[in-house]
């Protein structure tokens, strides 16, 4: 009797979905849920109906749960590229697609949003190449020079005039070898034929030809200082970042996955050794702090008494509030689930 009332409850949700009237259809199919937590269909509906809200993180979690119940069901896998999407998460929202075209691979619409994912996500990618270059930038504290002189910055002698032999160097801005960027190297010479500077890497000895845009004198960073000194014996000068980098970095992270960033502090802490064990150090204590007294959450938030609570909320559903709901029946068999409620999601 309660599924009976569940598909009468999905019914009118996807009738008001239909009929744009998203919050009546969250609403619906929230009800639907509390009377059957474990039909994916439910879940996966509530989905569609959080997205058409731009309730992305709502619209993520439904499908999550959807994608729990039924592993391999090719809508869940759909309703998590889209909210993902929604979220600008592309390198995520992609790899979502991707798997619904594995489980139904000839779903030519399938195929073209993995494709706009994939796309949107490389030219996120880009950006945060962009981030990382802006990030080295000396524009915002009005230095003169700073390697960025292009064609016009190597024309004859030596380069163009900062840059000569033996000055230690920062690295930024390659293409085709970008785990380079961020390192240092020291300018052995200048080859007028190539318009290059050879430059001796710091980390590895190697020696490469980089143009002049691609390098920062650093302050005193003369061959023969020690690493890390200028000529007068102290560090070199610290530059803190302005308002205009700081903005542009906090955008990007934003809109950064966690993949993104962890390649970027890799890169970033690569660099230098003092902020890789500054980083470490405050990682160490992160996840210390974290752990002490929060051991327990992920086993409680999976446990079966939470389970109603956590698939019933949201929705602004009809009767009494989380607290009213009823523990959750045993979790039914797949094959009887799939007897109960089939394969097909009739919200479209």
């Amino acid at each position: 009797m309660s599924n009976e009332q569940a598909e009468r409850y999905k019914a009118q949700g996807n009738t008001a979905l239909q009929g744009g009237l998203h919050d009546e259809a969250v609403r619906l199919y929230t009800l639907a849920i509390r009377e059957d937590p474990f039909c994916e269909v439910y879940f996966s509906n509530r989905s569609a109906a959080y997205a058409a809200l731009k309730r992305f993180t709502e619209a993520l979690e439904d499908a999550d749960e959807a994608i729990q119940l039924k592993r391999d069901w090719v809508k869940g896998h759909m309703r998590r590229g889209a909210a993902l999407a929604g979220m600008k998460k592309h390198e995520e929202a992609h790899k979502a697609y991707k798997k619904a075209c594995v489980l139904e691979p000839a779903n030519p619409q399938l195929r073209q949003q993995m494709e706009t994912e994939e796309k949107l996500a490389t030219e996120a990618r880009e950006k945060a190449k962009d981030w990382e270059n802006d990030l080295w930038s000396d524009d915002e504290e009005g230095d003169a020079g700073g390697g960025g002189g292009g064609d016009g910055a190597g024309g004859s002698g030596d380069g163009d005039g900062q840059l000569t032999r033996g000055t230690r160097v920062l690295i930024s801005a390659l293409a085709s070898r970008a785990e380079l960027n961020g390192t240092m190297g020291v300018i052995e010479e200048w080859n007028a034929s190539s318009g290059r500077f050879n430059v001796k890497l710091e980390a590895t000895g190697e020696t490469l030809g980089l143009k002049p845009a691609n390098l920062t004198p650093q302050p005193g960073g003369k061959r023969g200082a020690p690493d890390g000194e200028g000529e007068g014996g102290g560090p070199p000068r610290k530059r803190r970042a302005g308002k205009q980098l700081m903005h542009k970095l906090g955008t990007s992270l934003a809109d950064a996955s966690r993949d993104t960033l962890r390649v970027c502090l890799q890169q970033l802490c690569a660099a230098d050794e003092h902020l890789a064990e500054r980083t470490l150090h405050m990682l160490e204590g992160l996840n210390e702090n974290s752990s002490n007294g929060e051991d327990n959450d992920d086993d409680d938030a999976g446990s079966d008494d939470d389970l109603p609570m956590r698939r019933g909320s949201g929705g602004g559903g009809g009767g009494g509030g989380p607290a009213s709901w009823p523990k959750a029946p045993a979790m039914p068999s797949a094959g009887s689930r799939k007897a109960q409620h089939g394969d097909a999601d009739d919200s479209d």
